[in-house]
């Protein structure tokens, strides 16, 4: 594998894992004072964690994607997309789709490449 596709890689998984971490913390939060506001279990706090930690995660894996399929692109694309900016605006949805399933690929194929 090319070393610098192992290294993107690498960076989006540290990337990915850590704001999946810091939207599972400030969620857990928010959670937590819904739980006792509203009785409910902690239960309930730790699948709003988990949620926030999805969102924040899916959000930065569509941005991650998109900024890397425009930068590969020409001024006139990159000026078409400006032009048409739901395109972008798509593709980031659509990273929110996807970002699950990436992310279980990007592992399996970062415990297989050899250090």
């Amino acid at each position: 594998m090319d070393a610098s596709i192992q290294k993107w890689r690498a960076e989006y998984q540290t990337v990915t894992g850590t704001i999946f971490v810091v939207g599972f913390v400030l969620y857990s939060i928010l959670g937590v004072f819904f739980s006792y506001s509203n009785g409910s279990s902690p239960v309930m706090a730790a699948a709003i964690g988990m949620a926030g930690g999805y969102f924040f995660f899916s959000i930065l894996s569509g941005l991650l994607w998109t900024i890397r399929f425009v930068a590969g692109k020409s001024l006139r694309t990159k000026v078409l997309l400006t032009v048409f900016f739901p395109v972008p605006v798509w593709l980031v949805l659509a990273g929110i789709f996807y970002s699950v399933p990436y992310g279980v690929y990007n592992f399996r194929e970062l415990r297989r490449c050899p250090r």
